[in-house]
């Protein structure tokens, strides 16, 4: 059974709780190593999952920097797109 892009993503949003089985899983991460987007896409979810984990372990982030972060988000800064929006 060959997966498709929508169903490894699937699978990796769920943190691999979507075909939880070792066949499965092998297949997804052969897909993975296979296809450039699909990787990418895995890194992604793991820096949003290890940036969200590293600001809930913080006790008390002051406004201000909850206020970048957030108007970093919402305008894109650091992203590919940037030059695309203009």
């Amino acid at each position: 059974m060959d997966l498709n892009c929508k169903e490894v993503t699937r699978h990796i949003a769920s943190d691999g709780s979507v075909g939880s089985g070792w066949l499965y899983r092998l297949q997804v991460e052969l897909h993975v190593f296979l296809c450039h987007k699909c990787r990418r896409y895995k890194k992604q979810m793991q820096a949003i999952g290890a940036a969200a984990r590293a600001l809930w372990k913080s006790p008390k982030e002051d406004a201000a920097t909850l206020d970048r972060l957030q108007e970093q988000i919402l305008t894109g800064v650091g992203s590919k797109n940037e030059d695309a929006e203009e």
